[in-house]
């Protein structure tokens, strides 16, 4: 299934891309492919990104005294379910 977008983006980005593109072989019709890849890379490394900033307030130790009580059946300390 898809879904159609109309996007706005500047000219010099529509160049980059389409420069890009034919460069690599791609034809007109693999545009949509391209941003389809780009959107997910962009929010699996801002997922990747919060996760990190999540986890710094962390201690490495108790995070891993976690997992490790966790494997036996223990409850996790709340919000470390999101890190894991």
């Amino acid at each position: 299934m898809s879904t159609r977008w109309t996007l706005v983006i500047p000219e010099e980005t529509d160049q980059i891309v389409r420069s890009h593109l034919a460069l690599s072989g791609m034809k007109k019709r693999d545009l949509s492919r391209f941003v389809d890849r780009a959107v997910r890379q962009a929010v699996f490394w801002e997922t990747v990104n919060q996760v990190k900033d999540q986890s710094e307030t962390f201690d490495a130790s108790l995070i891993e005294a976690e997992v490790n009580e966790s494997k036996c059946g223990r409850k996790t300390l709340p919000g470390l379910r999101v890190l894991l």
